[in-house]
């Protein structure tokens, strides 16, 4: 998005990349506010919203008007946490990025594999504390929690798929 193409045009209006940044910019904001990170949730929805399978840091550099460090730390955070990978290029130096195949899904599936042990963790808890206290009760509650909605993502999940399927 060069700064030619963010400028208005004569008759008042903007065009189409700067309805499309606004957008990226607010659909971003929206992640940033169910707990995302600022830049992360720039890149994923810039990654989203191009027309190209896969993006250079140089081009996400220009879509997003950001440096070459901020979306090298953000691209960074979604490999780790499942929803972008990173592709190698032969014969370039440069890498390219892309969505990974199984989307959002994927990646709370994977974090959903922590619950279990964070639901063990909060029984121990209940020990360490003895089941009368009130913190033990507390625990048990976050446990009991844990274990239902670990369950409930897993029916979710199977329940997605079988929709994407038919």
């Amino acid at each position: 998005m060069s700064s030619s193409a963010e400028a208005a045009r004569p008759d008042g209006t903007t065009s189409g990349t700067d309805t499309l940044r606004t957008f990226v910019e607010r659909m971003s904001l929206a992640l940033h506010e169910r707990g995302w990170g600022r830049m992360p949730a720039r890149v994923y929805v810039a990654l989203l919203c191009d027309q190209r399978d896969q993006l250079t840091a140089r081009q996400l550099t220009e879509i997003l008007g950001v440096s070459a460090a901020a979306i090298s730390s953000a691209v960074n955070q979604l490999i780790d946490s499942g929803l972008v990978e990173r592709d190698a290029v032969p014969g370039s130096r440069q890498e390219h990025y892309r969505l990974s195949p199984g989307g959002i899904l994927d990646a709370v599936l994977r974090k959903q594999e922590a619950y279990p042990h964070l639901a063990e963790l909060a029984d121990e808890g209940v020990g360490v504390l003895g089941a009368a206290s009130p913190g033990a009760e507390r625990l048990g509650e976050l446990a009991e929690f844990v274990r239902f909605m670990d369950g409930e993502l897993k029916e979710i999940g199977e329940r997605w798929k079988e929709r994407r399927r038919s």
